[in-house]
């Protein structure tokens, strides 16, 4: 059977079972030359996937009906959240795609005393995960949040059941040392180019966070997040 394309709609278009799209027009259309009467999928930040048929196609938009929708049993099954410092803008965009591959809730920016770079493009990383979404077969997105301080994430990092943190500077304690289980809610943070301050590691002892090493070699930031998001599946059978 072909599988069927994967395509972001707006469920606020979304009436009496039918759907306009405009955004996705041309890549349904010109690139995929999908037509009247072919079927795809569409997400829309929710548990399903919905399965619609092409009705109408405009000049500009096209008009589908929904014939069934399936629960999506890609999305993450538990919560883990990245904190991430501020690092150059295309490294960011490659952390949020791959998490979003790798099942992560949310993805927070940390303004934090090594970063460089400061800006985030709020609004082109969540393209990005939209995209990613799409690739790896989930439909709930990867959440963009706001840019915090250090000192705000911190409050914000209390709240968590875990708090894990990749740390170059750390020798002995290793994520499989800790006892950890899918059924908590889980954050991670990772440093930018410049790593993580010794103030900042000691607010995190603090709050009981984590901090653990990666291996011998030193990571790259966008490295090291990819890398604890890969070890934490494993580790957590997901």
């Amino acid at each position: 059977m072909r599988k069927l394309k994967r395509f972001y709609f707006d469920k606020t278009n979304f009436n009496n079972n039918n759907i306009e799209i405009a955004e996705d027009f041309r890549h349904i259309t010109k690139v995929m030359r999908l037509n009247v009467g072919d079927s795809f999928i569409g997400i829309c930040d929710d548990d399903y996937d919905y399965i619609f048929e092409i009705t109408e196609i405009f000049q500009n938009n096209l008009r589908a009906i929904l014939i069934n929708k399936e629960i999506n049993l890609n999305n993450p099954q538990m919560q883990i959240d990245m904190f991430q410092a501020i690092i150059k803008s295309d490294k960011t965009e490659l952390i949020v795609q791959k998490i979003s591959e790798l099942g992560a809730t949310k993805f927070i920016p940390v303004n934090c005393e090594y970063c460089i770079d400061r800006s985030v493009k709020n609004d082109r990383l969540k393209i990005i995960a939209i995209e990613a979404c799409k690739q790896c077969e989930r439909s709930k997105m990867l959440k963009i949040e706001t840019p915090i301080d250090f000192k705000s994430a911190i409050e914000v990092l209390k709240t968590y059941d875990v708090v894990i943190v990749a740390y170059e500077n750390e020798e002995n304690l290793r994520l499989n040392d800790l006892k950890i289980d899918s059924s908590q809610k889980i954050a991670c943070l990772i440093g930018s180019e410049g790593g993580l301050s010794k103030f900042e590691i000691e607010e995190l002892k603090k709050i009981n966070a984590k901090i653990i090493s990666l291996g011998k070699r030193i990571l790259r930031a966008e490295t090291a997040s990819i890398c604890l998001l890969s070890q934490l599946n494993y580790k957590l059978s997901d």
